[in-house]
């Protein structure tokens, strides 16, 4: 799990928070804080999970060139002959 993804969840809970507090007092400043603080947390938290999913999709990659190295070897090289006439167009 990426510390972004945990530290996104406590801006979020943070920003919860500050709004809960803002609804008491009836302060605007403090609830608006509140609101930056909680979509700060959610595009973090967001940013980890994408960060994770790549990470994943790497591992899967590099898992499936060493159980398979000649076919990764020609889905490459066939995708870079298909570039290569998309290009030349």
């Amino acid at each position: 799990m990426d510390t972004d993804r945990i530290k996104g969840a406590g801006n979020e809970a943070l920003g919860k928070a500050r709004q809960f507090v803002g609804d008491l007092t009836n302060d605007g400043k403090l609830q608006a804080s509140g609101v930056v603080d909680e979509a700060t947390g959610a595009a973090q938290r967001a940013f980890g999970q994408a960060k994770d999913a790549a990470r994943d999709g790497a591992a899967a990659v590099t898992r499936q060139t060493r159980s398979n190295p000649l076919g990764t070897l020609l889905a490459v090289g066939a995708a870079g002959f298909v570039l290569g006439m998309m290009c030349r167009r």
